[in-house]
């Protein structure tokens, strides 16, 4: 499964932008910290960038162990 960094480099961070309507900055952001906002994954899903179950992966490997869900 990919990280959300390669969600975001594959997606390419011009689309996201165009996705999200936010800054280059805030997406350039999300890639340097390997997490997309939960609120956007729909939207992402439904472009067609990755599937909910390969984001929800990709957030899950960040936690550490132990730490509440």
């Amino acid at each position: 499964m990919r990280t959300h960094r390669d969600i975001l480099r594959s997606a390419g961070h011009e689309q996201i932008v165009a996705l999200t309507k936010r800054p280059i900055t805030t997406v350039r952001s999300w890639d340097q910290r390997d997490s997309i906002p939960s609120d956007l994954w729909l939207d992402i899903t439904q472009a067609g960038f990755s599937t909910l179950e390969e984001l929800a992966t990709g957030a899950n490997r960040k936690r550490p162990q132990g730490a509440a869900a």
